[in-house]
C-alpha cells in the first residue's frame, strides 16, 4: 500500500480520538474532494459502515429521517440515512453543510446532543445509556410496545463544509455547530502536493514536476491562475497534465504561458507588440 503523507495521517489520527472520545467531528476547508477523501479513507480504516448523504438547498427533513411511501395501496414509513445510521451503528456523513437552508438541518440538533429523536411512525429513537437504564426496570417488550427504539453507541456524524462567508453558503447555525468537533483541512503541504505529482507523472523528469508544483503553489497561493478545488488542491490542474507543465515543453493547440510571457503555439505567428510606459522600460510580448 502507498505511503500516506503526514499531513493525512495527522488528521485522520484526529478524527480517530475524537471517535474514541464519542465526538462527531466538522472537516472545514477549501472546495475540493480533499475533506470526503479523508473522511472516506478514515472509514476503511477501521472498518466502518457508512451512510452518505449530499446536501443541497432541495434537501427536506424528510430526506434524513423518514420519507413515507406507498406500496400496494398501503402507506408506510421509510428510514432514511440518518435514522438507519443511529439505529445500525453506521457513520453518518454529511457534506455540504454549508448548502442546507436552515431549517433543515436543527432537526438534528438533537440527535447529535442526545442522541434522541422523534419520528414521523411514533418511533422514539433514545441513546443507548437512557435505553439501558430503562431496560433495567422495564423488559424489552415494554419498550417495544412504547416505540423506543436504541441507538447504537457507534454512531457517529462526520460533517463536510467550506468555511461562510468567505464561500457561497448558508452560515451554520449556532447550536448546530456546537454539536460538532472542527478541523481545517487546508490543501496538502509542497512537500506532499510534490509528491502526489511525482507518483501521478513518474515518467515526467524531476525539474519540469518541481516547477509544476513551484509555479501552481505559488499562484494558489496568491489566489491567482489556479481557482481552489481539484483533486489535489491547486496543483490538481497541473497534475492532470504533467507533460504540458515543464518550461521547454510546448504541447497542445492553444497558447501557453511560461514564465509570465505569452507564446502562441507553432503554426501560428505574431507580430510583437510594444507596451510603453512613463519609466518603464519596453516590455515586449513574443
Amino acid at each position: 500500500s502507498e505511503e500516506l503523507p503526514q499531513s493525512i495521517a495527522q488528521h485522520l489520527r484526529w478524527i480517530m480520538q475524537k471517535d474514541l472520545l464519542g465526538q462527531d467531528v466538522f472537516l472545514i476547508g477549501p472546495p475540493g474532494p480533499l475533506r470526503r477523501s479523508i473522511a472516506m479513507q478514515y472509514l476503511e480504516l477501521t472498518k466502518r459502515e457508512v451512510e452518505y448523504v449530499a446536501l443541497s438547498r432541495d434537501t427536506t427533513e424528510t430526506d434524513l429521517k423518514q420519507r413515507r411511501e406507498i406500496r400496494d395501496g398501503t402507506a408506510f414509513y421509510v428510514d432514511q440515512c440518518a435514522v438507519r445510521a443511529a439505529t445500525e451503528g453506521r457513520v453518518l456523513v454529511l457534506e455540504g453543510l454549508e448548502k442546507a437552508e436552515r431549517n433543515v438541518l436543527p432537526v438534528l440538533n438533537n440527535l447529535l446532543e442526545n442522541r434522541e429523536m422523534q419520528l414521523e411512525d411514533g418511533r422514539f429513537l433514545t441513546s443507548s445509556h437512557r435505553y439501558d437504564k430503562l431496560l433495567e426496570e422495564h423488559t424489552k417488550e415494554e419498550l417495544d410496545a412504547w416505540k423506543i427504539v436504541r441507538v447504537s453507541e457507534d454512531f457517529r456524524v462526520i460533517a463536510l463544509g467550506l468555511p461562510v462567508p468567505r464561500y457561497t453558503g448558508n452560515p451554520l447555525d449556532p447550536p448546530l455547530r456546537s454539536r460538532f468537533q472542527a478541523r481545517d483541512i487546508y490543501y496538502l503541504p509542497f512537500k506532499d502536493e510534490l509528491k502526489v505529482l511525482y507518483d501521478t507523472g513518474p515518467n515526467v523528469a524531476a525539474k519540469s514536476t518541481s516547477w509544476c508544483g513551484g509555479s501552481a503553489g505559488v499562484q494558489g497561493s496568491q489566489g491567482i491562475g489556479v481557482p481552489p478545488g481539484g483533486d489535489h488542491g491547486p496543483l490538481q490542474g497541473w497534475a492532470s497534465k504533467p507533460p504540458t507543465c515543464g518550461p521547454q515543453s510546448n504541447q497542445g493547440g492553444g497558447p501557453h504561458v511560461i514564465q509570465g510571457r505569452r507564446r502562441l503555439s507553432s503554426g501560428h505567428s505574431r507580430r510583437p507588440n510594444r507596451v510603453v510606459a512613463p519609466g518603464i522600460p519596453d516590455i515586449r510580448l513574443t
